[in-house]
């Protein structure tokens, strides 16, 4: 099966194809609400190093079109009450550090999904 959002910094730290997986599938949802995102990573990116740089872009957001963040985690698919629960703990000049995190943790679950689907692996029921 694939791994809860706890488990996905690790994945992301020890498997690089995931992690440039990850960054395509970031820019690909940002592009999809009209915002071009570019990460500037090393060639060897991990879990932080990508939070990092969505950092900015999520201030900018926050700032200046919360409608169009709002817009962008809806389209993410960031689960609810994961959000609602990590913005109640963060403290405010977190709240990008914290929704950077989110973002990254669904966009690789997504990655994740879609290898094992695409494998025709069927989950056990």
């Amino acid at each position: 099966m694939y791994p809860p959002l706890q488990e996905i910094p690790e994945q992301l730290n020890a498997q690089q194809q995931l992690a440039h997986l990850t960054i395509e599938q970031i820019k690909k949802d940002f592009l999809t609400n009209g915002l071009e995102v570019n990460l500037q990573t090393s060639t060897t990116p991990n879990y932080k190093e990508i939070c990092t740089a969505l950092v900015d872009v999520l201030n900018w957001l926050f700032e200046n079109d919360s409608h169009k963040l709002m817009q962008l985690l809806y389209r993410i698919d960031l689960p609810e009450a994961k959000l609602n629960e990590a913005l109640g703990n963060a403290m405010e000049q977190a709240v990008s550090e914290t929704l950077a995190s989110l973002i990254v943790r669904r966009e690789a679950q997504k990655v994740i999904i879609r290898q094992f689907y695409s494998q025709g692996t069927k989950p056990n029921t």
